[in-house]
Formats: C-alpha cells, sequence, structure tokens
C-alpha cells in the first residue's frame, strides 16, 4: 500500500510540472473543450476513492505481492509518457491547443501509436491501482481515468482532424489510439 501512496506523489509531482511548464501560449487557440479540469478533477477523485476502498480492507481479494508489477508497470507508463512529451517538444501542451508551426508528428513512438502520452497514463494508473490490492480499488481508479481518457483522444482527434485534415485522416488510419496493433 505504501508504495502506491510513492507512485501517486510522483505522478503528481511529474503532472504539475507538465502543468506549470507546458501550457500552451495564449497566442494559441484553445480547444480543450474542458478535457484539462476533466484531468484534474477525475484523477484525484479515483485515486482518493481507490485508496478510501482499499483501506477499509472490506474486499482484499489480491494477496499476492504485487510490488514489481505495479513499480513495473508505473515506471514504463512514466517512461512511456515523458518520451511522448520530449518527442513533441513545444507541440506537447497540457490543454488542447494548436501551437505555432504546428506540423503533425509521424515518427518516433508516433510511427507506433497516435497517442503514446496517454497510452503511458494508463499503464502508471494502472501500476498504482494494482497496488491498492483491492478489486474494487483497482475498478474505482482505472475506469474513470479509462473514460477521461477517451474523452480527452475525442477531443485531440477532433482538433487535429480540424487543423491537418486529411493528413491527419491518412496518419489515423495507419495507427492505432493507445494500444499498438491492437486499439
Amino acid at each position: 500500500m505504501k508504495v502506491g501512496y510513492i507512485l501517486s506523489g510522483i505522478l503528481f509531482i511529474s503532472e504539475f510540472l507538465l502543468f506549470t511548464m507546458k501550457r500552451s501560449e495564449k497566442t494559441s487557440e484553445n480547444r480543450d473543450q474542458g478535457s484539462l479540469s476533466l484531468f484534474w478533477i477525475m484523477i484525484p477523485v479515483a485515486i482518493t476513492l481507490g485508496f478510501t476502498f482499499s483501506n477499509l480492507n472490506l474486499i482484499k481479494l489480491i494477496t499476492w505481492n504485487l510490488v514489481p508489477w505495479c513499480l513495473g508497470l508505473f515506471f514504463i507508463g512514466l517512461l512511456i509518457r515523458w518520451i511522448a512529451i520530449i518527442q513533441l517538444g513545444n507541440r506537447f501542451t497540457v490543454n488542447v491547443a494548436v501551437v505555432k508551426e504546428h506540423t503533425l508528428k509521424k515518427d518516433g513512438i508516433y510511427k507506433f501509436i497516435r497517442h503514446p502520452s496517454y497510452s503511458g497514463l494508463l499503464l502508471l494508473f494502472l501500476g498504482i491501482a494494482l497496488s491498492m490490492r483491492n478489486y474494487v480499488s483497482i475498478l474505482l481508479v482505472i475506469v474513470p481515468v479509462f473514460f477521461a481518457i477517451l474523452y480527452r483522444i475525442k477531443v485531440e482527434e477532433k482538433s487535429l482532424k480540424g487543423y491537418f485534415g486529411k493528413d491527419y485522416e491518412d496518419y489515423s488510419k495507419a495507427t492505432k489510439k493507445i494500444i499498438p496493433f491492437v486499439y
């Protein structure tokens, strides 16, 4: 359980750094549609509910040692997320926006998946959820975060299709959203 608290703290620091350093410029067109606010509400609520149910010890169904799996999923997810962010460079913003001289990224990790940052986010949340060792907690963390990410992807894809047109549609046909070769 302590692992989950530590991982949640690392996630908070990582996301806070992104929030403070990677917001779009005021001159950019903000196309966020409330998806960033949804993230900032949904994520703490999901984690809090997960830990609350985990601490109640009502349904501790997972009894084996998950620490290596939790750490592995979390840090692989964090690594994927930061690789995606670094590869996008100044085109990455925490709010959905088109920045000046925006070009469509189709190489690097983006050659295989359109939203690797969210793939990484899902993996690291799975690591945190598993650290709670409670099936209800896992569902309380993963399900709301998954749907918030799907909404965010929908908003981003609408924006990218509007900006890049056919080029983005062709890219969408050639890659999967969040799970390589699957979805």
